[in-house]
């Protein structure tokens, strides 16, 4: 399963990730999907 379908986050909306440890990576997996998504 991917990282957008596990949050349910789509190509038209806005996320914020907060806590400690992971989140850049994160944050550019997720962005990585919906790019290639469209």
């Amino acid at each position: 399963m991917k990282l957008g379908q596990a949050l349910g986050v789509g190509t038209d909306e806005v996320v914020a990730f907060v806590g400690a440890g992971g989140k850049t990576a994160a944050l550019y997996r997720l962005a990585d999907e919906l790019w290639r998504e469209g």
